[in-house]
């Protein structure tokens, strides 16, 4: 899914870092790189969504997407309250261009930018450390920014599944004299789909900085439910 930067950033889609399969590297550590190579187009995927955001401009927005309609044609929405647009054609219209059905968790892996480390375990798995890569149509700003987040992926060690991911923004970051993001938190949840496949089910994203003189912190949970995935 494309993104763009700043506030949109939490509401913009599902697997902000997961657009574009990527090959594994062969250095990755063994587990890590088992998980990410099974990621790859696994059926078509159709699902209601939720995008609930707490900031100045509190809104909610749900719908359906449906990988099996002709582009153009795959969300629909069913609720737009609150926040800058809310104008149910328009949001159609921004969502057909930023979701691509890509809400597999292994995809997550594919965008690891360099060297990925083991650094323990958790009741859920091995835990693995790297920088997340941003998608080949970021701008300058973006790209500069995806270097400074930290991504952790915990995996099963059983079933090569990824159960969780995070990222975080360790400090401050300033993308212009007249912006700095204080927080970039990010927390996913993965289930399991009727494939075996792991999903974002759930995505809490945390944001808060300052830009043209004005302060700004938000709040969003995107969520996956009622998944089906054809052949």
């Amino acid at each position: 899914m494309k993104r763009r930067f700043l506030p949109a950033l939490i509401v913009a889609g599902f697997a902000i870092f997961a657009s574009g399969a990527a090959m594994a590297d062969a250095s990755w550590p063994a587990l890590f790189r088992k998980a990410a190579e099974s990621a790859g187009p696994v059926g078509i995927a159709a699902y209601d969504f939720s995008v609930e955001t707490q900031s100045e401009e509190p809104s909610v927005l749900k719908g359906r997407f449906d990988g099996t309609r002709p582009k153009g044609d795959r969300v629909t929405i069913s609720k737009a309250e609150g926040g800058r647009e809310r104008d149910p054609k328009k949001v159609d219209e921004r969502m057909e261009e930023t979701f691509d059905g890509d809400i597999w968790c292994d995809s997550l892996l594919t965008r690891a930018d360099g060297p990925v480390v083991e650094t323990g375990a958790s009741p859920l798995g091995r835990i693995f450390a790297f920088t997340p890569k941003p998608d080949d149509d970021a701008d300058g700003t973006e790209r500069k920014m995806y270097k400074q987040l930290k991504a952790t992926a915990v995996i099963d060690e059983k079933t090569g599944a990824v159960k969780s991911f995070s990222a975080i923004l360790p400090q401050p970051y300033k993308p212009a004299i007249i912006a700095k993001i204080e927080k970039l938190e990010i927390g996913i949840v993965c289930d399991v789909a009727s494939n075996g496949r792991t999903y974002i089910s759930r995505m809490t994203t945390q944001i808060a900085g300052s830009a043209v003189g004005r302060s700004f912190k938000a709040t969003s949970v995107q969520s996956i439910s009622n998944l089906k995935v054809g052949g």
